[in-house]
């Protein structure tokens, strides 16, 4: 939900979850989350210009 509202403080809470996690699976997600939010795709391709 963090990285679909976005937004600096969203941005900083992920990731500070994805240092604190510790279960592979959550941390992916979160890193999924970033990239979304940041506008870049997981497979190294770019989002909205």
């Amino acid at each position: 939900a963090l990285g679909r509202i976005g937004g600096g403080e969203a941005l900083d809470a992920l990731r500070r979850a994805l240092e604190a996690e510790s279960d592979a699976g959550v941390r992916e997600e979160i890193r999924a989350a970033l990239a979304a939010a940041e506008g870049v795709l997981p497979g190294g391709g770019q989002g909205r210009p």
